[in-house]
């Protein structure tokens, strides 16, 4: 269970752990796979070594596989593939530890819910012309019409899939998605550097400003922060973050695009387009 101190407002500069935020950790997790991910609004640098780009909305986090998404795009080969992602997660019974600013006990909260059906919107494109369209629209709904006018209509694809949405603003939301990031993401080394994996094969992984003795009783996916310490009295049981002690914060890596192994999940062979396609690259990963 993730620790909370407080109820936490993960989308406006909360708890971080590596130096990342959440939304910085969801970003880093799809561009271990080459995908950079675009928001509508959100001015970021578009860049040039990135094998396709993920256009959302300002709010969505979203994880889905990507077998059926890659055999598509590599068929079909579409300028932009419009993915419906539909999330039927069970939301029963939660419970939630809520405490004061001294970290003290404060409260319970307990929330009990049926199943949440949702459905959200991406798109995938290998042509940076058109997120740079998608980032600069006006809003989600005006840049949906701006790719359908630039894109002719043989040119776009529709994939519907299972996977995970979640709301960046929402703090709960958020909480689920890094339980669920950090069971689906079992190398965050590939481009988060500054951490290391403590423990042959096992899914705790560790900021190197971090200190665990020998001895600890450890159970992954456990995320250690900067400046936390973990002494041999300690026992944790995942998925759980320990969040950076906000006096070790550590400043946020670059992500050197041109570095990232390629994921051996999937391959697919990129072939160049005549219009702002694929790069060439001959067999690379996703």
């Amino acid at each position: 269970m993730i620790s909370q101190t407080n109820v936490l407002t993960y989308a406006s500069g909360g708890p971080t752990v590596w130096g990342l935020t959440p939304t910085q950790l969801h970003d880093r997790y799809w561009a271990a796979r080459g995908i950079q991910v675009v928001r509508q609004g959100e001015p970021s640098e578009i860049v040039s070594d990135a094998e396709l780009f993920l256009l959302t909305d300002p709010r969505t986090l979203t994880i889905f596989k990507l077998a059926r998404v890659v055999e598509t795009l590599s068929w079909i080969k579409p300028e932009i593939l419009s993915i419906r992602i539909h999330d039927g997660r069970e939301r029963g019974y939660r419970e939630r530890i809520i405490t004061g600013a001294d970290n003290s006990f404060v409260r319970f909260e307990r929330h009990y819910a049926g199943t949440d059906s949702r459905l959200a919107r991406v798109a995938l494109t290998p042509d940076r012309r058109l997120a740079n369209l998608w980032q600069n629209a006006r809003d989600p709904r005006a840049a949906w019409r701006e790719i359908r006018k630039e894109v002719e209509r043989t040119q776009r694809s529709v994939i519907s899939v299972n996977g995970n949405v979640f709301d960046r603003a929402e703090d709960p939301e958020v909480m689920e998605f890094m339980r669920t990031l950090m069971q689906r993401w079992p190398r965050p080394d590939a481009t988060v550097t500054r951490i290391s994996q403590r423990r042959s094969k096992s899914k705790i992984w560790a900021d190197q400003a971090s200190a665990i003795d020998d001895g600890t009783t450890l159970v992954g996916p456990l995320w250690v922060g900067a400046g936390r310490k973990i002494t041999k009295e300690t026992s944790i049981v995942g998925p759980k973050v320990l969040w950076d002690d906000p006096a070790s914060r550590p400043p946020v890596e670059t992500l050197q695009w041109q570095e990232i192994e390629p994921s051996p999940t999937f391959r697919i062979s990129i072939q160049a387009r005549q219009r702002g396609g694929f790069l060439t690259r001959g067999q690379t990963t996703l």
